[in-house]
């Protein structure tokens, strides 16, 4: 008899993409293919170089920032604060824009530069466990813990650079309680030992 046609080969799939930058950035990867038809792990090719340097075509989808609950983000600290955030007991901010808690940003460039501006020169990265998000974008700021929601964020507007350095531009801050239970120490870099 015959042959039989050959059999079709499966097709073979691409891996997901992952949901941030490899680099540690807090974006997401480049949302493109390469040519081998991967995915990117990093957002973009300055990023994918020196961590924290973006090109100007790369930009934060917003969307991720509600489409995963749990996040890497950044904050900015003394040494006193980063010894109860390592041990596990972080301490609130005074009330700021989003109200009494810990701050965060997306963006690891960002934490420093608000550091240093404020004379503290350490950075952390944590995984944060956002809970439900209530996501004030560049709108008016409600009590969104009196409204029960575990977390909050907003665009924060363009700052002034300490120096007559120019602008900072504006970027999207997290704001949670420090004794929610929802923050995990990872990382640090700065100027401190250990």
């Amino acid at each position: 008899a015959a042959p039989g046609p050959a059999p079709v080969p499966a097709p073979t799939l691409a891996p997901p993409p992952p949901k941030f930058c490899s680099q540690g950035c807090g974006r997401p990867p480049n949302p493109a293919l390469q040519a081998s038809g991967k995915p990117y792990t990093t957002c973009c090719l300055a990023c994918g170089k020196h961590a924290g340097q973006h090109d100007k075509k790369c930009g934060v989808n917003e969307s991720q920032i509600q489409s995963y609950k749990t996040v890497i983000l950044y904050h900015g600290t003394t040494k006193g604060n980063f010894n109860n955030i390592k041990q596990g007991t972080p301490v609130d901010s005074e009330d700021k824009g989003l109200g009494k808690g810990m701050y965060f940003t997306t963006n690891p460039s960002v934490a420093e530069s608000r550091a240093r501006a404020r004379g503290h020169e350490l950075i952390i990265q944590c995984e944060v466990d956002l809970g439900d998000l209530k996501d004030y974008g560049t709108g008016p700021v409600g009590d969104w813990f009196k409204e029960r929601y575990d977390s909050a964020t907003r665009i924060h507007s363009a700052w002034p650079l300490p120096n007559n350095a120019g602008l900072m531009p504006a970027f999207r801050e997290v704001c949670l309680r420090a004794n929610s239970g929802r923050i995990r120490y990872q990382k640090y870099w700065g100027t401190w030992g250990k």
